[in-house]
Formats: C-alpha cells, structure tokens, sequence
C-alpha cells in the first residue's frame, strides 16, 4: 500500500478545493454585484477554432458575370430588333461573343449592348467595365480587368462580412 504523508493529502485537497473555487464564476451568475466575479472568455479558437482562408476563385467569378452578360445581351437585342444572333461565352478570354451573320448591324448591337455597361467609379475617372469591339464574326464584350479586380474585392468582403456576421451571433467577443 502506498503511504502519503499528511502533508502531501493536505496540499493535494487544498489545491482541489482552491481549483474548484477558482472555477465557481465559470459555472453560475454572479450572487451580487460587489463580489469580484471574473469569469474566462473562451476565444474562437477553445471553443472549436476556426482556420479562414480568403480567396476568390476567379473562374467562378467570370463565369458567374458572363452569364449574367449573356442574358442582359440577349434581352437587350431582342429588344433592339437585331436578329439572328448567336451568344457564345469565352470564360478563357474574359469575353462574350455575339454571332452576328449580318455584318452591317454590328454597329447597331454595340450601340445597343453598352446600355449593359456599368461605371464603378464615378467623376473624371470613371470608367465602364464592359469593352466593345467588333469582330469579323460579330462583336465582342470583353470584361475590362480594373472590373474584374473590383468583383474579386467585392466577393472577397462579401465573404469577411458573412463570416463576421455568424461568428456575432455565437457572441465570441473581441
């Protein structure tokens, strides 16, 4: 049988004791206000953790915008009267091709295709993210890059302010 002295049992069970009283203010509410009542905040990382990699996958991006091209394009020179027309997306080249057979409306589908173009900046600066341009085939829009740096900024806090969003609401603190 082992033997402890009575010593060891004693600084044993008070630090047992002392650990449990410790931990009190992390198990119930506070009794009155004037007590010294300091609880432990777990941070998100003891309580599960969480590893956040931001990145945008600009594939996703471009495809994602030509399609929506593809039918305000589509809408646009229904409208227009200018028909037939094929639409052919080129996620590789940034751009969207319209077939046109009749060469001599390419003029009139880029005059009404650029009511598809959007400024980002506003004033002296602004610039539209849409580039026209025609093409034995027909015409083409090409996604300018300035836009498509502007896309991946907009995702990327997009996604910092849905992710804050749901870790407020388990109500870690900062």
């Amino acid at each position: 049988m082992m033997y402890f002295s009575r010593l060891k049992t004693a600084l044993v069970v008070g630090a047992c004791v002392l650990g449990v009283l410790l931990s009190i203010p992390n198990l119930i509410a506070p009794p009155a206000g004037w007590l010294p009542w300091r609880t432990i905040h777990l941070g998100l990382d003891l309580r599960g953790g969480s590893y956040l990699l931001m990145e945008v996958d600009m594939g996703a991006v471009i495809k994602e915008r030509l399609d929506g091209l593809s039918d305000g394009a589509r809408r646009t020179l229904d409208r227009a009267g200018i028909r037939p027309f094929t639409l052919q997306p080129q996620p590789a080249d940034n751009r969207l091709l319209v077939k046109l057979p009749d060469a001599s409306k390419q003029d009139a589908a880029i005059a009404a295709l650029r009511e598809l173009a959007t400024s980002s900046a506003q004033g002296i600066g602004a610039r539209p993210d849409l580039d026209f341009a025609a093409v034995p085939e027909g015409v083409t829009i090409t996604l300018s890059p300035p836009a498509l740096v502007e896309k991946a900024n907009q995702a990327v806090q997009q996604s910092i302010e849905i992710v804050r969003r749901r870790i407020d609401e388990t109500g870690v603190r900062h």
